[in-house]
Protein backbone atom coordinates (compact mmCIF):
# COMPACT_ATOMS: atom_id res chain seq x y z
CA UNK A 1 0.00 0.00 0.00
CA UNK A 2 1.28 3.40 -0.82
CA UNK A 3 -1.25 5.45 0.13
CA UNK A 4 -3.75 5.55 2.98
CA UNK A 5 -6.24 7.15 0.96
CA UNK A 6 -6.74 4.65 -0.82
CA UNK A 7 -9.39 1.49 -0.84
CA UNK A 8 -9.67 -1.71 -2.80
CA UNK A 9 -12.21 -4.01 -2.16
CA UNK A 10 -13.62 -6.98 -2.21
CA UNK A 11 -10.03 -8.65 -2.78
CA UNK A 12 -9.81 -11.11 -3.40
CA UNK A 13 -12.68 -10.58 -5.92
CA UNK A 14 -14.93 -12.68 -7.94
CA UNK A 15 -15.42 -9.69 -10.79
CA UNK A 16 -16.13 -6.32 -9.52
CA UNK A 17 -13.82 -4.06 -7.88
CA UNK A 18 -14.00 -0.98 -6.52
CA UNK A 19 -11.18 1.36 -5.76
CA UNK A 20 -12.25 4.70 -3.38
CA UNK A 21 -9.63 7.13 -3.05
CA UNK A 22 -9.49 10.72 -1.64
CA UNK A 23 -10.16 14.04 -4.37
CA UNK A 24 -9.92 12.20 -7.50
CA UNK A 25 -9.29 14.65 -10.26
CA UNK A 26 -10.83 12.01 -12.78
CA UNK A 27 -7.48 12.15 -14.69
CA UNK A 28 -5.59 8.90 -12.86
CA UNK A 29 -5.46 5.66 -15.10
CA UNK A 30 -5.42 2.09 -13.90
CA UNK A 31 -2.91 -0.61 -14.89
CA UNK A 32 -3.54 -4.26 -14.04
CA UNK A 33 -0.58 -6.16 -14.61
CA UNK A 34 -0.09 -9.93 -14.74
CA UNK A 35 2.93 -11.53 -12.25
CA UNK A 36 5.07 -11.35 -15.71
CA UNK A 37 4.51 -7.91 -15.65
CA UNK A 38 2.39 -7.24 -18.85
CA UNK A 39 -0.59 -5.11 -18.96
CA UNK A 40 -3.34 -7.22 -18.93
CA UNK A 41 -6.51 -4.45 -18.37
CA UNK A 42 -5.58 -0.27 -18.35
CA UNK A 43 -8.48 2.11 -18.44
CA UNK A 44 -9.04 5.88 -17.06
CA UNK A 45 -10.00 5.38 -13.70
CA UNK A 46 -13.42 4.47 -12.80
CA UNK A 47 -14.77 3.79 -9.03
CA UNK A 48 -15.82 -0.08 -9.70
CA UNK A 49 -14.15 -1.99 -12.87
CA UNK A 50 -15.24 -5.75 -13.90
CA UNK A 51 -12.54 -7.93 -13.77
CA UNK A 52 -14.63 -11.08 -14.70
CA UNK A 53 -12.80 -11.55 -17.67
CA UNK A 54 -9.36 -12.41 -16.20
CA UNK A 55 -8.50 -16.06 -15.56
CA UNK A 56 -8.23 -16.95 -11.39
CA UNK A 57 -4.78 -15.53 -10.17
CA UNK A 58 -2.66 -12.95 -8.53
CA UNK A 59 -2.40 -9.47 -10.08
CA UNK A 60 -1.39 -5.94 -9.72
CA UNK A 61 -3.40 -2.80 -9.59
CA UNK A 62 -1.41 0.31 -10.12
CA UNK A 63 -3.24 3.58 -9.89
CA UNK A 64 -1.74 6.49 -11.81
CA UNK A 65 -1.95 9.95 -11.84
CA UNK A 66 -1.51 12.33 -14.93
CA UNK A 67 1.99 13.09 -14.07
CA UNK A 68 2.83 9.49 -14.25
CA UNK A 69 3.18 9.14 -10.81
CA UNK A 70 1.77 6.06 -9.19
CA UNK A 71 -0.42 6.64 -6.89
CA UNK A 72 -1.14 3.40 -5.24
CA UNK A 73 -0.03 -0.53 -5.85
CA UNK A 74 -2.06 -3.32 -4.72
CA UNK A 75 -1.49 -6.85 -5.11
CA UNK A 76 -5.23 -8.27 -6.46
CA UNK A 77 -6.58 -11.55 -5.97
CA UNK A 78 -8.97 -13.32 -8.50
CA UNK A 79 -10.44 -15.82 -7.51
Amino acid sequence: ILSKDVKIYPNPTDGELTIEFENPTHEERLELLDLLGNIVFESPYHKVINLAFLAKGVYFLKLIDKSNRIIDMERIIKK
